[in-house]
């Protein structure tokens, strides 16, 4: 039986490398950006008016100015002239020192003749390089381009990002007693909750589930469904990764000609699982409970995706525990709420009954690790992050 440190180091050696690609920034959101986004220039690149009004010389403290022109968006900065204001708007470029904005809100214009209305301490001045200084990294590699980012690399000219393919996955789901969850299950059926949970991982690790297939349980048939999964860099198989009668899943890899590398992980929920090879082809069996399902993908598939992406895995970090945790003779991964005290983080595990209690899923944004011989209440652990 293998231990979660050595699985993750299995998986970091077989992992297969992939290059990225160059994609236009439109096709780009949802991907795994590569490399750096780098800010250019200066952000903002000039310093600009934050409003709509009149700019003045701060030397000038005088309560009505001569207006001479506008300044508009687009156009150099210029200095107002002794005793002279410039009608300004928001975004005009405007002197990088000695200026300030008076809002309009705050003056009365008489034809070229502005009198100040009242005085604010105000600058109504965006400097130049107070969002972003040039070469300071805005989006790091490794990060998921969502449409913030998108916007950002867009502001600095990254409009053919280098990202990461996404990893084509087959998922193949096994067990007699599922149904579609759109349909109502009969007397000792169940609603198929691994298939969306496994897509909607998928999703959110950058990977792209090419194939589908609900399977009877059967070595028949799911060596058939591998044959025809064989496109796939990658292979999920649902259910099945056990030693019951009906458990099938390393009979059919072995058949099929993968080579298993791993069959039993001392972990807890998650112990029968399946991790086999065949040329540059992975496939891991994930144990069938929905509970199972969650933390399995978490601690391996999601690093795999990782590995295949070129990005670093999620990293581990340190939290309180706020409870006691009992002994096990597996180490445990507890899906748990985190909060925070001051500058601590606090895990506190959520109680299920089973590894086919998903109740809790809804509430967990970590996984918290438990040694085999438990741990006592304030004592801290470490915690994966979920996506």
């Amino acid at each position: 039986m293998m231990s979660v440190e050595a699985t993750w180091h299995l998986l970091d050696a077989i992992c297969p490398q992939r290059s990225g690609r160059r994609v236009p920034l439109d096709s780009a959101c949802g991907c795994i950006l590569l490399e750096d986004a780098v800010a250019d220039a200066d952000y903002p690149e000039f310093s600009r008016s934050a409003m709509d009004g009149y700019l003045i010389a701060l030397a000038d403290s005088r309560e009505e100015y001569i207006v001479h022109g506008e300044l508009t968006p687009g156009r150099p900065a210029r200095a107002p002239e002794p005793g002279g204001a410039i009608r300004v708007f928001t975004g005009s470029a405007v002197p990088e020192s000695g200026c300030r904005v008076v809002m309009q809100e705050d003056v009365v214009v008489i034809g070229n003749r502005m009198r100040l209305r009242s005085v604010s301490d105000e600058m109504h001045i965006r400097p130049r390089g107070s969002h972003a200084r040039q070469g300071q990294v805005l989006v790091a590699s490794g990060q998921e381009l969502t449409p913030g980012r998108i916007a950002l690399l867009a502001s600095v000219g990254m409009h053919l990002p280098l990202v990461a393919e996404p990893v084509p996955v087959a998922h193949i789901v096994t067990g007699s007693e599922l149904v579609h969850c759109a349909d109502t299950p009969a007397p000792g059926a169940i609603r198929d909750s691994n298939s969306p949970l496994i897509h909607a991982l998928l999703r959110r690790s950058g990977a792209h589930r090419k194939y589908h297939l609900h399977v009877e349980e059967s070595v028949h048939t799911l060596v058939s469904a591998l044959s025809l999964a064989s496109a796939a860099e990658f292979i999920l198989i649902s259910g099945g990764a056990s030693v019951g009668d009906h458990d099938h899943t390393r009979a059919a890899l072995r058949e099929s000609g993968y080579e298993l590398l791993v069959e039993k992980i001392n972990c807890r929920p998650g112990k029968p699982l399946v991790i086999a090879k065949k040329h540059d082809a992975i496939a891991i069996g994930l144990p069938g409970n929905p509970l199972s399902h969650f933390v399995c993908f978490h601690l391996f598939v999601r690093r795999l995706l990782a590995r295949m992406h070129g990005t670093v895995p999620a990293t581990l970090h340190r939290a309180k525990i706020t409870e006691d945790i009992p002994a096990n003779a597996r180490e445990s991964w507890l899906p748990c709420s985190l909060s925070w005290e001051d500058a601590t983080t606090c895990a506190t595990p959520l109680r299920c009954m089973d590894s086919s209690d998903i109740t809790v899923l809804s509430q967990a944004s970590a996984l918290a690790r438990v040694p085999s011989e438990g741990l006592a209440s304030l004592e801290t652990t470490d915690v994966l992050y979920l996506s």
